[in-house]
C-alpha cells in the first residue's frame, strides 16, 4: 500500500489522484538499471549488520506524470502512480520490466 504522504506529493505535483499499477519482481539489478535515471523523492532505510539498506523508496520516473513507490523485501514490489495521460507510457514500462 502506498503511504498517504506519497499520494499527497503526487496530487500536489499533478493536481490529480494517481492511477495505480502494481507489479512484483525478483531481480534487483534489473530494477536498479530501470531506475538509474529516476530522481529520488523520498526513502526509508534500515541498518542491518552495519549496512544501510533501503526498505521503501519513492522516485520520479517521468516528470510529466509518473512516480514509482518501491518496497524492498524478498521480492521487490513496485507501484506506479501515474496521471491518466501517462498511463500508456506506464503500461509500456511495466511490459518491458516483465519481459526482461
Amino acid at each position: 500500500m502506498v503511504p498517504q504522504h506519497c499520494i499527497d506529493k503526487f496530487e500536489k505535483r499533478f493536481n490529480s489522484y494517481p492511477s495505480l499499477i502494481n507489479i512484483e519482481l525478483e531481480k534487483k539489478e534489473m530494477i536498479d538499471k530501470f531506475l538509474s535515471k529516476s530522481i529520488d523523492l523520498w526513502s526509508s532505510s534500515i541498518v542491518i549488520e552495519k549496512e544501510i539498506m533501503n526498505v521503501e523508496r519513492l522516485v520520479e520516473y517521468d516528470p510529466a506524470g509518473v512516480f514509482i513507490y518501491i518496497i524492498f523485501s524478498n521480492k521487490i514490489n513496485l507501484t506506479f502512480l501515474t496521471t491518466l495521460d501517462r498511463h500508456g507510457v506506464t503500461e509500456y514500462s511495466v511490459k518491458q520490466l516483465i519481459k526482461n
